[in-house]
């Protein structure tokens, strides 16, 4: 099973590295709940189901159910990352591009937001609000950015560093919320481990797994900003 298959079930490289490795490294505490499960907890079903069918298959489709396990688990994390995006971007009205090219903020200078909003208004064919307007109406000025934005990333879609900038963000953003999954198996096995003792191996398993989903969590915020930021710096800066 090589990169050629990998590349079947889950696309390009962004989708390699913004989606299917988050997907795998929250996947672990799921997996092996379920493996415990399975083995201590129904021995006897998964003997059957072992000898009648993953025996019979061959290894090709033994990593293929595996992947396309993964990519499932894949697309649930990015539905939920989604979601917790607009409700911390408030749908893009809140994110760094749209707040960067604000009149009110000060990130870029005046005179080279001048010349970009010259630049959006010929390429998107509607300009955008005046400093007046956008403090009479902040929402209508957030919106018409968020659709500039939109023609700005076709614009820069070549781009190679805006890119990379933008696979740094959907990873950070799909591994700090599929952390939330991750985090109710990880206290599973620690409760399962707390069963066998504290001294067993699954219970410092599920106490480290716990750590480190907890502190992925607590994070979130200010990392999806951090790399929000950096796309946003990047897309504009192309643009």
């Amino acid at each position: 099973m090589g990169m050629g298959t990998l590349k079947y079930f889950f696309g390009g490289t962004y989708r390699m590295c913004a989606r299917f490795v988050p997907a795998v490294v929250t996947f672990v505490p799921v997996a092996i709940l379920i493996y415990l499960l399975l083995v201590q907890g129904m021995p006897a079903f998964y003997d059957k189901t072992h000898a009648m069918i993953l025996e019979q298959l061959s290894p090709f489709w033994r990593t293929a159910i595996a992947l396309m396990i993964v990519y499932l688990w894949g697309m649930l994390v990015r539905m939920f990352s989604k979601w917790c995006e607009n409700k911390f971007f408030k749908d893009e009205l809140h994110f760094p591009t749209t707040d960067f090219l604000m009149w009110s903020n000060r990130v870029f200078p005046v005179a080279y937001k001048k010349v970009l909003y010259v630049k959006v208004a010929k390429d998107a064919g509607f300009g955008l609000l005046t400093p007046e307007d956008e403090l009479r109406d902040e929402c209508e000025a957030r919106s018409l950015i968020v659709a500039a934005v939109a023609r700005m990333r076709d614009k820069t879609r070549g781009n190679k560093i805006v890119f990379w900038y933008n696979v740094t963000y959907g990873f950070v953003r799909n591994l700090t919320a599929g952390s939330v999954f991750s985090l109710v198996a990880a206290l599973a096995l620690l409760c399962l481990g707390r069963m066998e003792g504290t001294g067993s191996t699954l219970f410092a398993l599920g106490l480290l797994l716990t750590l480190i989903y907890l502190l992925l969590i607590a994070l979130a915020k200010p990392l999806c900003s951090f790399a929000g930021k950096l796309y946003a710096r990047a897309l504009i800066n192309a643009y």
